[in-house]
């Protein structure tokens, strides 16, 4: 619902800069946490400290009601505001609030108060920049100071923990954040490591661990013996394109994964991965999509068939490959719908191959049938892949690629559909 929604700083483990994302916090375990900059809607104002501009904002638009969404509605703003690589449109504020519901204010109030903050807001609607509201309202005497202890926050712990060098890990219980009577929680930075862990933990049931954002579709109760977090694993957070693919690291996020699409369809050997773009921002919303990954839905789906996987009915129809690497370092290429049936016991799924396919003779459709616009499971979903001649009133030049989800939990492709047209 975005009621939970905080805002979350980290270091990227790739480029090593400050990100800022909005989060559903009722998903994210505690020790996902570890090393991020955690502010909640209490952290930038309140009653007794003042309250922020955002704050101030929405109830100047009438835009609270019973106040249940008002913070999530709050601390998505103002995710958005303090990431300073987002343009903030009308358009993209409300593409934003996709995960944010309201029952009783509506939502035209509440956009209308953030969209002054926008670029491309008319004259007449256009706010003063949020850093200098903020700071006209400190310096104001009729605004409190926004802590109430002598000195305000500082985030000492999180810089300290954000700023030190890497630890040298000797043994893999340097790894262990928690060691209980119900299991191990294990922090992996390298893909060594998680190999290391692999290794040592031997036949006990064990985990991978990510954005967890599967927990708000199936609700695991299996008690792992060992759950191993890998978020910040470099190596599966880098791609590579090249003039005959696009090598993807399954850990980007899904809202990485939607700019790293976009950037590449400028080519005519990848111009198709802008709809994939398109499809892959309307799974879920804003909060999920900033920290689910791409390994996670196609692990969701590999787990439950019964499951309308987006992501891999447009991977499965363009001809995307899966690269598993097992201990000794082999690497297993395998295509989605082998993925399906096949054992990954101690191997790990490290990239998704995207084939180059030259939009001169290659066209790409998908469509998602669901009963809202947005932050709903697709009825049925599907990918369309044809090579036609275009000077030739599209002939079709070889068996197309036709793919369906949600009409059964066996049913990949249109197999008679794809002979017929050959």
């Amino acid at each position: 619902c975005g009621s939970c929604v905080v805002a979350v700083r980290q270091k990227h483990p790739v480029t090593h800069q400050d990100v800022i994302y909005a989060v559903n916090s009722c998903l994210v375990p505690v020790f996902g946490c570890h090393g991020w900059d955690v502010t909640t809607v209490e952290g930038i104002g309140s009653h007794h400290k003042g309250y922020h501009p955002l704050q101030v904002l929405l109830a100047s638009y009438n835009g609270s009601q019973c106040g249940y969404c008002s913070p999530g509605m709050v601390m998505n703003m103002y995710s958005l505001a303090e990431n300073k690589s987002t343009n903030l449109t009308k358009k993209g504020i409300e593409q934003s609030f996709d995960g944010n519901i309201c029952r009783c204010t509506g939502y035209r109030p509440i956009l209308e108060a953030f969209k002054t903050l926008a670029t491309d807001s008319e004259k007449q609607l256009k706010c003063q920049d949020i850093e200098d509201m903020l700071n006209d309202c400190l310096s104001n005497s009729k605004f409190p100071k926004r802590c109430n202890s002598a000195e305000e926050c500082k985030y000492s712990c999180v810089l300290k923990t954000q700023n030190a060098e890497p630890q040298q890990v000797s043994t893999v219980s340097d790894l262990i954040l928690i060691n209980s009577a119900v299991g191990k929680w294990y922090r992996a930075t390298t893909k060594n490591e998680i190999f290391d862990i692999l290794k040592s933990i031997g036949g006990e049931t064990y985990r991978f661990v990510a954005g967890n954002t599967a927990q708000g579709v199936y609700k695991d109760e299996t008690m792992y013996q060992n759950l191993i977090d890998i978020s910040c694993v470099p190596e599966l957070k880098t791609f590579d394109v090249s003039s005959e693919q696009l090598t993807i690291g399954v850990n980007l996020s899904l809202s990485e994964l939607i700019l790293l699409l976009q950037s590449c369809s400028s080519s005519s050997q990848f111009h198709y991965t802008a709809a994939l773009a398109d499809h892959i921002a309307l799974v879920a919303n804003l909060p999920v999509r900033n920290v689910g990954t791409l390994a996670g839905n196609l692990c969701i789906k590999k787990l439950h068939p019964d499951f309308p996987s987006d992501l891999f009915v447009i991977l499965e129809t363009v001809g995307a490959k899966l690269l598993f690497e097992s201990e000794n370092g082999n690497v297993q290429s395998t295509s989605m719908t082998e993925f399906l049936s096949m054992d990954v016991n101690k191997v790990l799924l490290t990239h998704v191959v995207l084939p180059a396919l030259d939009n001169t003779t290659y066209v790409f459709k998908s469509f998602k049938i669901m009963p809202r616009t947005k932050n709903a499971y697709a009825y049925v979903n599907a990918g369309f892949l044809f090579k036609v001649d275009k000077e030739a009133k599209f002939r079709v030049l070889e068996k197309p690629s036709i793919v369906f989800g949600g009409i059964s939990p066996t049913f990949v492709h249109a197999y008679e559909t794809e002979k017929l047209i050959e």
